[in-house]
């Protein structure tokens, strides 16, 4: 019985990463864009393509421009203060 309760935390576990990995920009771009209508400030809205995934630069104003993943948001190399000083 322990051993079935180990295995089905790991796979609760798994499927909740599976399942952040698999929520595309839009996603991220509605539960950001909820948190600045209920008040919260300094939210950042992700910049999205048509297809739902996440364009290649985005922008922060505390950090500047940076390259990311397409498809999971994470950031690539450095932030830059200009779009045209990144190689994406």
């Amino acid at each position: 019985m322990h051993l079935l309760l180990k295995a089905i935390i790991l796979a609760l576990y798994w499927n909740c990463i599976f399942a952040r990995w698999l929520q595309n920009c839009m996603s991220r771009y509605e539960e950001a864009n909820l948190m600045r209508e209920e008040g919260v400030q300094d939210v950042v809205l992700p910049n999205c393509d048509s297809n739902g995934n996440y364009k290649q630069v985005q922008y922060h104003p505390l950090i500047g421009y940076f390259c990311v993943n397409k498809i999971t948001g994470e950031s690539i190399g450095r932030p830059e203060p200009a779009p045209d000083l990144l190689d994406c």
